[in-house]
């Protein structure tokens, strides 16, 4: 009667802290593969420099979102904590945000300042995530006058 009973408590618990010790290795390369593709991500983003096609790119999604009757457009969005300041003075509305800009972000508001700004459009950024109630991402956002409706 005893030879056909495989199961036991030592075997059930044995079993047990595998498969724990098999998820949290799991999950332990999962944060690694996370916090390496974060890092990639910061300095592709820091060392991107918008070129012709990017500027051209940009002023026909405007073109598009006036069109659609809208009176914004974010163009993208990127962590805050990429900022010098993780964010802090954009989502506080603090002179001198745009100091705190990293890489692509700081390349399209100088593309703003220089080329766009004359022409009529307003450039801002505000935080537009909240995980677990912290800044999250930080959109980027190109707007113009309301005034300009039909």
């Amino acid at each position: 009667m005893t030879e056909d009973v495989w199961l036991s408590l030592d075997g059930l618990i044995a079993e047990r802290e595998a498969r724990r010790a098999r998820e949290r290795a799991e999950e332990a390369q999962a944060l690694a593969q996370k916090a390496e593709a974060a890092r990639t991500f910061a300095a592709a983003f820091e060392a991107y420099r918008l070129t012709a096609e990017d500027r051209d790119a940009i002023m026909r999604r405007i073109a598009r979102a006036f069109h659609d009757g809208e009176k914004e457009l974010m163009l993208f969005a990127f962590p805050s904590d990429l900022c010098t300041d993780g964010g802090r003075r954009i989502h506080n509305g603090l002179k001198g945000w745009e100091e705190t800009l990293p890489g692509a972000a700081r390349q399209v508001h100088a593309f703003w300042r220089d080329a766009l700004r004359p022409r009529g459009f307003r450039f801002f950024c505000r935080v537009v995530t909240f995980p677990e109630g912290m800044p999250g991402d930080v959109g980027v956002f190109f707007s113009w006058p309301k005034e300009l409706e039909e």
